[in-house]
């Protein structure tokens, strides 16, 4: 989303994204089961979205995905980023992935606390690997165990 690209660190992108490298970025979404987009909708405007992406780009990565969450802030605190997050963790579930990855800017907090709210934990932090905001970024990996969200899925069917 261009907000987040012009004023924060949380997307390391300089430049948004053009009409077809988007319509590219969606057909390639849509192509895998395990990675499509959801979108936030209020008031007649995309508000937020989330996905599942390839981790990395060789194929050997194939068990693993990065995960994106977008909320514009004046609709952050209302479970938006919340409900986005479920769904790419039930899309997970039926999958056949074994790990989520979450690249996140060291100084983004609230991102981390979030991450760690279902079942994210830091994996590792790289020191420097960013620049943005004429400044050096950190980048903390967060991983998230697909099969632990498998054998609470019955756990929580039961409770309802």
């Amino acid at each position: 989303m261009v907000w987040f690209i012009r004023h924060t660190t949380s997307s390391w992108r300089y430049r948004a994204m053009d009409l077809a490298e988007t319509a590219s970025w969606l057909q390639k979404h849509q192509d895998t089961p395990a990675h499509r987009v959801w979108v936030a909708v209020a008031q007649d405007r995309i508000v937020g979205y989330s996905c599942l992406s390839d981790f990395r780009a060789p194929e050997g990565y194939w068990p693993s995905a990065e995960n994106s969450i977008y909320v514009l802030p004046e609709y952050a605190g209302q479970g938006i980023g919340k409900q986005l997050m479920q769904r790419i963790l039930e899309q997970a579930a039926r999958s056949d992935l074994q790990t989520i990855v979450a690249a996140i800017d060291s100084g983004n907090a609230a991102s981390i606390r979030f991450h760690e709210q279902f079942g994210f934990v830091i994996s590792g932090q790289l020191p420097r690997v960013g620049w943005k905001q004429d400044r050096w970024l950190d980048l903390v990996l967060m991983t998230c165990d697909v099969n632990q969200l498998r054998r609470k899925a019955p756990e929580e069917a039961k409770s309802r």
